[in-house]
């Protein structure tokens, strides 16, 4: 049984999509639990999003199963706890050398209930597993696990989609909206290219004012996504040749989100940009969540992505994940700096790429596995530093200056003196985490 995290929407689907492909190797049923005193739970949810139903009629909900049974403490029974999150205190090591090392299913054998609490995307551990590698890559294409499990599970319910569709045609007319789950996926035959502007500014999965780290200056994430646009549109006219630019703005402050569509109609290179922001009175009854999940799957419907002011949020990578158009999409990374904070050292004109899609980082601080030494922790791999340096060549920890702002290696080649082939979108310097483990402190404390 997954148990949901008192987390954003982005942390809770990687614990979901984790959770699922667990239960399928262990051959285990998944059931989902929101404790009903969360800030997000499922009756803030489940308004707005379902899940896949079966002939069978598919029982998700703890709840559900308990009201069949005569005996609800009977279900508590041989349980087992197992833990992974982002901090090293809270993770539970022998979950984490089960799930990179082990056959799971022993693993697991002796417990009725497996209680699984998570934030973050520990699929990543099973990808790496010897037992499990290679099914997982043979059955997931391009090894895309998160994009096709969050498809498959995470849909609008249909007053979402309603919504979604009149958007999309009152300011995409010669488009129409596509469910992420669709399986018949065809690509847009229009000369519009369509950015998804995600421009994060409020609380981060700790509640922690995201603004607060930017010397409460909100507008630096606009100021960031402003100077990077530029270099996106003009990377994105080298691939392919476009006659207008619409820009979707997703945002959490409705003052930033207006001040984006003033200025984003102005700038040159820009046709327009347009945001799902109803009247006071449409939105009358419409809670947070409806916007949050409304503007989640019209970033879906992006060709490509733009993130701005919290670089790993974990929302953006789920928007990322559900991009229904599937031809390796890039999701561009504006770095805020201001006065008393900054993202990585970059000029001001530097955007990172991200290498086709978002990939989703598993989340975790580094010493989750190696403050455990090489005894506890990757023993199948001679241990953690091992793990550590694998999990690092994949791309899937962070943060890491060099991946956050990586660049497209088929459209540009970073070389030491700042320049990219000559363009002008550039980086003043590439930092590597493992050389700068200073820096990476700095910024993970800022964030935790």
């Amino acid at each position: 049984m997954s148990v949901m995290p008192d987390v954003g929407l982005g942390n809770q689907v990687a614990s979901i999509v984790s959770s699922f492909l667990l239960a399928h190797l262990s051959s285990r049923t998944l059931l989902l639990y929101w404790p009903p005193e969360m800030s997000h739970s499922w009756d803030k949810l489940k308004d707005h999003i379902e899940f896949p139903k079966s002939s069978s009629g598919l029982i998700w909900q703890y709840e559900d199963i308990v009201r069949l049974v005569d005996d609800p403490i009977m279900l508590l029974r041989n349980t087992k706890r197992m833990l992974v999150n982002q901090e090293t205190v809270i993770t539970d090591p022998e979950t984490v050398e089960a799930l990179m090392c082990k056959n799971i299913t022993t693993f697991m054998q002796d417990s009725q209930f497996v209680f699984l609490t998570s934030n973050v995307h520990f699929y990543r551990f099973l990808e790496i597993n010897p037992i499990y590698a290679n099914l997982i890559s043979n059955v997931f294409e391009d090894r895309d696990v998160f994009g096709q499990i969050a498809k498959f599970l995470i849909r609008p319910r249909p007053m979402i989609r309603t919504v979604l569709s009149d958007f999309v045609n009152s300011n995409l007319p010669s488009r129409t909206y596509v469910d992420p789950s669709s399986t018949i996926i065809t690509k847009p035959n229009d000369d519009t290219l369509v950015i998804g502007l995600h421009l994060r500014t409020g609380m981060d999965e700790n509640n922690r004012d995201v603004a607060i780290l930017f010397n409460h200056d909100r507008d630096a994430v606009l100021r960031a996504a402003q100077k990077c646009l530029p270099g996106t549109i003009k990377r994105e006219h080298s691939v392919a040749s476009y006659r207008d630019v619409v820009v979707i703005v997703a945002c959490d402050n409705s003052r930033v989100r207006q001040k984006a569509l003033d200025e984003l109609n102005r700038m040159p290179g820009i046709s327009k940009a347009v945001a799902y922001a109803p009247s006071k009175e449409a939105s009358r009854g419409k809670t947070g969540m409806f916007y949050a999940v409304v503007d989640l799957f019209l970033l879906s419907q992006s060709d490509v992505i733009l993130r701005s002011g919290k670089m790993t949020s974990m929302f953006t990578t789920l928007a990322a994940g559900l991009m229904i158009r599937g031809f390796s999409q890039p999701v561009y990374m504006a770095p805020v700096v201001t006065p008393t904070f900054y993202q990585c050292d970059t000029s001001e004109r530097a955007c990172g790429v991200s290498l086709s899609r978002d990939t989703p980082k598993l989340g975790i601080m580094e010493s989750v596995i190696t403050d455990h030494g090489n005894d506890r922790v990757g023993t199948c791999f001679g241990g953690a530093f091992n793990v550590s340096t694998l999990l690092r060549e994949r791309r899937v920890l962070y943060p890491n200056c060099e991946e956050l702002l990586s660049v497209d290696s088929e459209a540009f080649a970073v070389v030491l003196d700042g320049h990219v082939n000559g363009d002008d979108v550039y980086l003043d310097k590439v930092v590597y985490g493992t050389e700068h483990s200073g820096i990476i402190d700095m910024i993970w404390g800022l964030f935790n």
